[in-house]
């Protein structure tokens, strides 16, 4: 099993999920697992420490492969180039964006194809 599908399988989504759903499904059950809703049970309190931290980390590896967050962290990369100076107004720069992202999206639909074939 991979990250992925052991993330999925964590928070309780199929491999055709859109980000909204990531996200809603990752708030409702970090609130339905958080430790403070168990104050007078040391118990269920530990109990709910530990499915939150997995559920924290199943999270942050679909987020990794959530296509805006690869984009994000690319404008944020060519934000300024080796030198230092600006890329913003640079045709160059957006276009070699379009390009990361066509390929980004690829990438997700082959991610994709691969978690449906492996459940079949």
């Amino acid at each position: 099993m991979t990250d992925i599908e052991r993330a999925l399988k964590i928070l309780g989504l199929s491999a055709d999920a859109t980000e909204t759903e990531i996200k809603q499904t990752y708030r409702d059950l970090a609130k339905v697992w958080h430790p403070d809703r168990f104050p007078n049970d040391p118990r269920l309190q530990s109990k709910a420490q530990e499915k939150l931290k997995e559920i924290n980390e199943a999270y942050d590896i679909l987020r990794d492969y959530l296509p805006q967050s690869v984009a994000r962290a690319r404008a944020g990369a060519a934000s300024s180039d080796s030198h230092g100076t600006s890329t913003a107004g640079n045709s160059e720069a957006k276009s070699d964006d379009i390009i990361i992202y066509i390929g980004v999206v690829f990438a997700a639909l082959m991610i994709a194809a691969y978690l449906l074939r492996s459940s079949l």
